[in-house]
């Protein structure tokens, strides 16, 4: 019985990712709790703009982190992002460009730590 649920999920979560601008992070860390437990499944999209206290994905060297942007800097040439771990007492010590930036999060599954 389970199989015949899993299977067309699975189909329906695969055809999402490779056929539209969605795309399926998992949250790896503790920086974002209590608001997202580790391995908490997300989804997110890729936005033209992003704002004050959007959670986003974005990549740094060889890391994928999910953070909450804090402030934007723009000094007419470039636009920067400071961004924040929901469960960080203090901003990142970078600072971020578009290019970083994969997604917005914009749906959360239950799972993780915390599943009920």
């Amino acid at each position: 019985m389970k199989i015949k649920i899993i299977v067309p999920l699975l189909v329906c979560t695969v055809a999402l990712i490779l056929f539209t601008k969605y795309k399926i992070v998992i949250g790896m860390g503790d920086s974002m709790q209590p608001t997202y437990p580790r391995f908490k499944i997300l989804l997110c999209k890729k936005q033209k703009e992003y704002q004050i206290d959007d959670v986003i994905s974005y990549k740094l060297d060889t890391h994928k982190v999910v953070h909450r942007i804090t402030a934007i800097i723009d000094d007419g040439v470039v636009i920067q992002y400071q961004t924040k771990g929901d469960g960080n007492k203090t901003t990142d010590r970078y600072l971020i460009t578009k290019t970083n930036i994969e997604c917005k999060i914009i749906w959360k599954k239950i799972g993780g730590n915390n599943a009920r």
